[in-house]
């Protein structure tokens, strides 16, 4: 997904629906971070690992933003 996001130029990536063997803390494996590290390494946009009740926004430049966290 990652490398077809930045290979159509598309500036906002949203992950979402991880499967529950993907843990939280990136000290145990395989965790939310190997995600992250994977996408990133093909997908220079804006990333983000959508987690349940965020709510985003985007800017005037077209770049989105977590704006409320379920956790804040």
């Amino acid at each position: 997904m990652a490398r077809f996001a930045e290979s159509a130029r598309i500036p906002n990536l949203v992950l979402t629906h991880f499967s529950a063997r993907y843990q939280s803390s990136p000290e145990r494996s395989p965790s939310i971070e190997d995600i992250r590290e994977e996408a990133a390494a093909h997908f220079t946009g804006v990333l983000i690992l959508a987690r349940d009740l965020q709510r985003y926004h985007f800017d005037r430049d077209g770049r989105l933003k977590v704006i409320m966290d379920h956790l804040s």
